[in-house]
């Protein structure tokens, strides 16, 4: 039987924290390529570098526990 304990034990739901964490790792990534193109976007390029430093930390999977996640077998977004 499921329960939530199980659940988030399992090494199924493991990967696909760990797949949410590659996705947002590829977004900030994408934008902190992209900003420095843009004029006057100072703010914006230190906020993306932050949100890339959060989600790239160890300590970010333990914030997504009790989310779904993400499928890995599904393509990541380009």
């Amino acid at each position: 039987m499921f329960t939530r304990e199980s659940l988030l034990a399992s090494g199924w739901y493991r990967e696909r924290l760990q797949t949410k964490q590659s996705h947002a790792i590829a977004l900030w990534q994408r934008q902190d390529a992209a900003l420095p193109d843009a004029l006057n976007l100072g703010d914006r390029l230190s906020a993306a570098r932050t949100q890339l430093a959060r989600v790239s930390a160890s300590a970010y999977l333990a914030e997504l526990v009790g989310t779904i996640g993400a499928d890995p077998f599904q393509a990541q977004m380009p």
